[in-house]
């Protein structure tokens, strides 16, 4: 992927967006800081959909925005900080 396809420097859009969410509200960036595997962070962000989104169009283009996500970025992201 050439850096012109990328968003303000990750791999996509959905990667950014769940990062900038992620690192914003504090409990969510302690939390992500001590997952040791994208794996986690992946499940955890689930998670909070899970309980955020009603089931029906609106989680179904959650889980479509979800796939699209970078989690080995986001976690090397958190490792760096």
């Amino acid at each position: 992927m050439s850096n012109s396809e990328r968003y303000h420097g990750w791999t996509n859009r959905a990667t950014w967006v769940v990062h900038l969410w992620l690192s914003s509200t504090e409990d969510w960036y302690l939390a992500v800081r001590e997952m040791k595997s994208p794996e986690q962070i992946e499940d955890f962000v689930r998670e909070l959909m899970d309980n955020e989104a009603p089931a029906g169009l609106s989680s179904d283009l959650v889980s479509v925005a979800l796939a699209g996500v970078n989690w080995k970025e986001i976690y090397d992201a958190f490792q760096e900080i």
